[in-house]
């Protein structure tokens, strides 16, 4: 897993909610830091989880930054799709949709070190990052710079979604994109093959509904398709 820094808002998330998204987390990351976490929740995480989960003290501006709330869930693989995403000419963040509407709510947001270098604000602010956020810092010409990905397409999901075993599903969840991933490379092949055979069954209906074009491949000339002399 490439270096990366997670901040992780726990507000308003309950234990068993923190607990299993912070657990499907450090699965793939080597540590995360709280942000505004309160003493309970902090006492809680690092008794089980120890040293890998601190308090956010300072932004890290040379490696990308995912922030997310404490409630998401985080199938095998994940945070390496987010990082693939963000890993775009010109793309200064990726945000995951977790619902069918683009607001952020819930948020996980992966901000690219480029972007980073230039930010002066703070860890809070970050982890606070809106739409307005996003309207106010980042390019308004670029049709790269910010990209939404569906939760499910990256393996993400609230922890009321995943079942009492969040670690099995994240197991599970994994190894199906995985196969999904394998299928679509499988079929473009085919897909390419189908898409020729088409266009080619296109061609031929069209020579044979026209009267003054021959077949294409029968009959043609450098300059394209010969016509038939009329009688």
């Amino acid at each position: 897993m490439a270096d990366l820094q997670v901040l992780l808002d726990p507000r308003g998330v309950t234990g068993e909610e923190l607990r299993a998204g912070v657990g499907t987390l450090l699965t793939q990351v080597p540590a995360v830091e709280l942000v505004h976490p309160t003493r309970v929740q902090s006492a809680d995480l690092t008794g089980r989880f120890g040293s890998r989960v601190i308090s956010a003290v300072r932004l890290r501006t040379d490696v990308p930054v995912l922030v997310t709330s404490g409630d998401v869930c985080f199938a095998s693989g994940a945070v390496r799709r987010v990082l693939a995403e963000l890993d775009t000419p010109g793309r200064s963040l990726t945000r995951i949709l977790l619902s069918d509407s683009p607001v952020v709510v819930g948020q996980v947001a992966c901000w690219a070190p480029q972007w980073l270098s230039g930010y002066s604000g703070t860890v809070e602010g970050l982890v606070e990052a809106d739409l307005d956020f996003d309207r106010e810092h980042l390019s308004r010409t670029s049709s790269v710079v910010r990209s939404w990905v569906r939760a499910d397409a990256v393996g993400m999901a609230p922890a009321s979604t995943v079942g009492e075993d969040p670690q099995r599903w994240s197991r599970r969840t994994g190894r199906a994109l995985v196969v999904q991933d394998v299928l679509t490379v499988a079929r473009a092949p085919a897909g390419a093959v189908r898409r020729r055979l088409e266009r080619s069954g296109q061609r031929r209906r069209y020579a044979a509904s026209s009267p003054d074009v021959e077949e294409p491949g029968r009959g043609t000339t450098a300059g394209g398709p010969r016509r038939r002399p009329r009688g």
